[in-house]
């Protein structure tokens, strides 16, 4: 009898300890690569996050400079505020720089009033939500995909285990025909038709074993299968299963639609004067050399100002931008609402659809176990000679048919499951 070892040779390797694959293993091993690129966009958000929060505190830094002036400004002056006996309306030029000098100190920088600093950290918030939701979509997707998989495995093997059987029971058929054609009690044309059904059903064995050897190397893509032997969650189970798989299209629109509201509110903004406290502490070098470890040419420097940042030339645009991003709120906004609508439509078609189906795989059931009766009645007749092969042909190619059509019906109510 025909063993199914080809597991083994899928993957050249001979297992001793091997083991059914159930679906709640096959979910535990299976390496999801997409979910830690979606992780790691989590943690980059989540520093973007800190980055923009920051920014509310002070911005210091160390500010330092050398400067070599090529032509020393020089400002004319009145020459009587040097020399009182000067003429009037004598101008002295003066100098007021050195050949050399330099600057170094801490600058600091507050905005006391930027009302685009808060925004800026909803936006942040809004792309740190947006990669949780699309980490968690991963999640559901590769789940989805891993039961998709293991399901189109198991009927596979199914089909494989059928095909063998139908096999080897033919066989044993096909040696009482080849016995009464040489006692001459069946014709040739009887032995040729058994014949030719044996070659048929070891083509559906070979085509049915690589069928399954490709649904196993699809599984192998995301864990090590070499441990396992065999499918064990049968197809009936896994529908069975809580398989309620969650759907986040309609959060990420929501998100979007935030996110273009912050736009919105952040190009009205634009217009609003920004209020900024600068500060300096430091000294500035002046000299003819480049002498900068000389103290006695450092001379303190320090002073505070407040600045008023009043925008112009943004308002000028600031109207089109605003239309542009209602606009685009709009879009999103009606995909949203026809997402919604069209899921609401969808989850009472997708109930009708499970019971049709659910349904037909129980009238399924009936006829296979119809056709496997037929089947054993047919060929206990052609073993006692009182019916002809071809009949035999006929009640095989219809339980594999039936078959077919059963497991079928189960893999499109677990696909509907999935939506």
């Amino acid at each position: 009898m025909r063993k199914s070892i080809f597991y083994i040779s899928l993957l050249v390797c001979t297992q001793l300890n091997a083991q059914g694959l159930s679906l709640e293993k096959a979910l535990e091993l299976a390496n999801n690569p997409e979910y830690k690129q979606a992780e790691l966009e989590v943690l980059k958000q989540e520093i973007n996050l800190k980055i923009q929060k920051n920014k509310r505190l002070p911005l210091i830094y160390g500010d330092a400079n050398v400067q070599r002036n090529l032509i020393v400004p020089v400002t004319p002056v009145p020459a009587i505020a040097f020399n009182p006996n000067a003429e009037p309306g004598e101008i002295t030029p003066l100098k007021f720089a050195t050949d050399w000098s330099a600057k170094a100190g801490l600058q600091l920088s507050l905005d006391l009033f930027n009302s685009q600093n808060q925004l800026n950290i909803k936006q942040a918030e809004n792309q740190n939500r947006k990669a949780e939701i699309d980490k968690q979509q991963s999640a559901e997707d590769f789940k989805k995909l891993i039961i998709d998989l293991y399901a189109q495995a198991y009927l596979a093997q199914q089909q494989f285990e059928v095909s063998v059987l139908n096999e080897n029971n033919f066989r044993e058929t096909l040696q009482i025909i080849i016995k009464r054609n040489e006692a001459g009690r069946v014709s040739d044309l009887e032995k040729n038709a058994a014949l030719q059904k044996a070659y048929e059903l070891q083509l559906t064995v070979d085509e049915s074993e690589l069928i399954l050897q490709n649904k196993y190397l699809q599984l192998a893509n995301y864990f090590d299968i070499t441990v396992f032997d065999s499918i064990s969650t049968s197809i009936d189970d896994i529908i069975q299963q809580n398989l309620t798989i969650a759907d986040y299209e309609i959060e990420q629109l929501k998100l979007e639609i935030d996110a273009k509201e912050i736009e919105i509110q952040n190009n009205k903004l634009t217009s609003i004067p920004k209020l900024t406290f600068n500060a300096f502490y430091g000294g500035q070098f002046y000299d003819n050399q480049l002498k900068i470890t000389n103290s006695d040419n450092w001379f303190g420097n320090s002073y505070v100002n407040l600045a008023l940042r009043i925008p112009i030339t943004e308002n000028f645009e600031k109207r089109l931008k605003t239309k542009q991003f209602d606009f685009d709120k709009e879009i999103i906004q009606s995909k949203l609402e026809t997402l919604e609508r069209e899921k609401l439509n969808s989850d009472k078609q997708q109930q009708n659809d499970l019971l049709i189906l659910s349904q037909k795989i129980q009238a399924y059931k009936q006829i296979v176990s119809l056709s496997e009766s037929n089947v054993k009645i047919v060929k206990a007749q052609v073993d006692a000679g009182t019916v002809l092969i071809s009949e035999y042909n006929k009640e095989l190619e219809n339980l594999f048919s039936q078959n077919q059509k059963l497991w079928q019906t189960s893999y499109d109510l677990l696909k509907k499951r999935l939506e």
